[in-house]
């Protein structure tokens, strides 16, 4: 990888990689605020691009726009400007894997109907790059989890759960979320019912029992893993607990950004309509979400406009909404 020959935008890279979380839209800003400040500064200070700045970057402004926290027009300039950043980031280093991993997130999240498959293609070289790297530093299996859980959203559940798995050894919490999700698009739902339980629990202290596991509503829990426990438990046939743990998901969140969140989750991307593996995973995972009640979470008024879009999609990928199903119900016991 190229490293960059200025300590100021090193330690601008380090306070973008802390800031980063995205589900919080202060941090997501902020972490982008850090990183085009490194990107500049290594300009400015030495001539130079900052390739790994340009490609965190990329992450951070996909995110932005499919995370559903922006203004429509916010989301819209992010996902631009990741457009253009992304494959410059591999221009400049070729050779970093980080690179063409950004460029693939950018692909999967693009809106073009080949963006799945430029994506898949482009994950095979950075993974290509990641086995054959022999700086044991820079091979982290944050990409791999990434990468895994990207490709089951796109469909291919083989590939994904193979990189989540291996990804998975003494783990922060989101790789185990992203292994649970590979299991849940695989349809092993009681695996990953398993993997979510064992976000909760607290690791072991040696020659002591392992801590009793935290609930879904209390506090230390992996908040951003509560919306597929709450579709693992729904297709469970666990309604009551899949309901509870997007009622602690919104109190966790607040009920403004977790409605924004939710509503990201629930509507459909434009790939998802030209892409069959891509959109058999989108249907299942709404379907279980609708039936876990998040429609009832949703702030209609705030997101009107929104909500219209996405009783339009339920419609039209047939997935059932339970209001709609009581009220046909009770329309046919008038007649």
């Amino acid at each position: 990888m190229t490293r960059p020959k200025s300590k100021d935008a090193h330690e601008l890279f380090l306070k973008g990689e802390r800031a980063f979380n995205a589900f919080r839209r202060q941090k997501l800003d902020e972490s982008r605020g850090f990183f085009e400040q490194a990107i500049e500064v290594e300009r400015q200070q030495f001539g130079q691009p900052y390739p790994r700045a340009m490609a965190e970057l990329v992450y951070v402004l996909v995110t932005i726009h499919k995370q559903g926290l922006h203004a429509a027009e916010e989301a819209a300039a992010a996902l631009e400007k990741a457009g253009s950043l992304a494959p410059a980031a591999v221009s400049a280093d070729p050779d970093d894997y980080n690179n063409h991993w950004a460029l693939g997130f950018y692909h999967a999240y693009s809106g073009a109907s080949d963006g799945p498959d430029n994506a898949r293609q482009t994950y095979q070289a950075a993974l290509q790059m990641f086995n054959e790297s022999t700086d044991d530093l820079e091979r982290k299996p944050a990409l791999l989890s990434d990468m895994g859980d990207v490709l089951v959203e796109l469909g291919d559940t083989g590939a994904g759960l193979e990189l989540t798995w291996r990804a998975v050894y003494d783990v922060p919490p989101w790789y185990r979320w992203n292994l649970a999700n590979a299991f849940y698009a695989a349809g092993k739902f009681a695996e990953a019912r398993d993997e979510l339980d064992k976000i909760g629990q607290r690791p072991p202290v040696i020659g002591q029992r392992p801590e009793r596991r935290l609930r879904p509503n209390e506090k230390g829990y992996f908040y951003p893993a509560l919306p597929l426990h709450a579709a693992t438990l729904a297709r469970l046939k666990q309604r009551k607990q899949a309901n509870d743990a997007l009622k602690a998901y919104t109190k966790r969140v607040g009920q403004p950004e977790a409605s924004k969140l939710l509503m990201a989750e629930l509507l459909a991307p434009p790939h998802i309509f030209s892409d069959r593996d891509a959109k058999r995973y989108h249907v299942a995972w709404v379907t279980d979400l609708v039936a876990a009640g998040a429609l009832d979470l949703l702030d209609r008024e705030a997101l009107r406009t929104d909500f219209d879009e996405l009783l339009r999609q339920l419609k039209l990928l047939k997935i059932p909404v339970p209001g709609a199903e009581r009220r046909r119900s009770k329309q046919t016991k008038r007649k």
